[in-house]
C-alpha cells in the first residue's frame, strides 16, 4: 500500500464522495452515462493552487496523476514541445519529491501522454459546471478526473443526464470533455 505522502500527490477538484461507487452504465465519454470514473482512480491529494501553478508554468499541462503501474504521469496537449519543461518543473518541485519519496514513482521514469484539454481550461470549465450543472436537481458531484484529462459529472440517471447534455451544450463545453455517471445520492452525516 502507497503511504500518506503518495496520496498527497494529486487532486480530483471538487468534492467527491464514496458514494461514487454505485453506478450502473457502461463507460462512455460522449456524454452518455458510464461507470463512475473513480473506481480504478487512485485518489491522491494536491492542494488546487499547487495543480494551478504546475499549469501556470508547464505550457498545455492536462493533469497529473498514478497510474495502475505505480508511475507517474501527466497529461500535455503537445507532448513532444512541452515534456522537456515539463520534467524540469516536476524535477524541481519540492512537492513531487516529498508526494514520491517512498514509491517508485518518480520524474524520471514518468509516462506522458497526449492530453485534449489543458488543466486551466478543465478548470474554468469545472467553475461553470459547479455554478450552473451542480444547482439541477439530482446532480451529485462534479469535478476534474486528471487520469482521463476531463471533467467528471455524477448524476442520478439517463433523465437528468440528458438535461446535463443540454446544460453543456450552452456553456459550450463539449461532450467528449465530460465524463458523466450514474450514482446514488451523496450520504451525508
Amino acid at each position: 500500500m502507497k503511504t500518506v505522502s503518495l496520496l498527497l500527490l494529486l487532486v480530483l477538484i471538487g468534492t467527491i464522495t464514496g458514494s461514487c461507487s454505485n453506478s450502473s452504465s457502461p463507460a462512455s465519454t460522449n456524454g452518455e452515462l458510464s461507470e463512475s470514473p473513480y473506481a480504478e482512480a487512485k485518489k491522491v491529494s494536491v492542494h488546487a493552487d499547487s495543480l494551478t501553478d504546475f499549469a501556470q508554468q508547464i505550457p498545455g499541462f492536462g493533469g497529473l496523476f498514478i497510474n495502475d503501474s505505480d508511475q507517474l504521469s501527466i497529461y500535455l496537449t503537445n507532448p513532444t514541445q512541452q515534456e522537456a519543461k515539463a520534467r524540469e518543473v516536476l524535477s524541481n518541485s519540492e512537492l513531487i519529491a516529498r508526494s514520491l519519496s517512498n514509491s517508485s514513482a518518480s520524474v524520471s521514469n514518468m509516462e506522458v501522454l497526449k492530453g485534449q484539454y489543458t488543466f486551466l481550461t478543465l478548470l474554468e470549465w469545472k467553475r461553470e459546471v459547479s455554478s450552473k450543472v451542480l444547482a439541477m436537481d439530482n446532480v451529485y458531484t462534479g469535478g476534474i478526473h486528471q487520469s482521463q484529462n476531463k471533467l467528471s459529472i455524477g448524476v442520478k440517471d439517463e433523465t437528468v443526464a440528458a438535461k446535463v447534455n443540454e446544460k453543456l451544450a450552452e456553456l459550450d463545453i463539449p461532450k467528449e470533455a465530460v465524463m458523466m455517471y450514474q450514482m446514488t445520492p451523496p450520504q451525508y452525516y
